[in-house]
């Protein structure tokens, strides 16, 4: 019988199951990281967020006393 150059060499399929195992668990692997991932981005983009909110309610609620401090001042005179 003529060997099919085509076919490729021919190896035992616990070789090539336990091959593709490794392979498998490693994709596994990789997905779990990059969810991970995906949530670590999704709270530091909320958080980000907040952060912003924060920050204009800080400089809007400043601005306010700057004003209150103005019109106060600004009636002695």
């Amino acid at each position: 019988m003529e060997k099919d150059i085509e076919m490729g060499a021919r190896t035992p399929a616990r070789n090539s199951d336990m091959g593709m195992e490794a392979f498998t668990k490693q994709i596994q692997e990789v997905e779990k990281q990059v969810y991970k991932l995906a949530s670590l981005l999704k709270k530091l983009k909320e958080a980000n967020e907040e952060s912003k909110s924060v920050t204009k309610a800080s400089a809007m609620k400043g601005s306010f006393l700057l004003l209150h401090l103005y019109c106060t001042v600004s009636s002695f005179y």
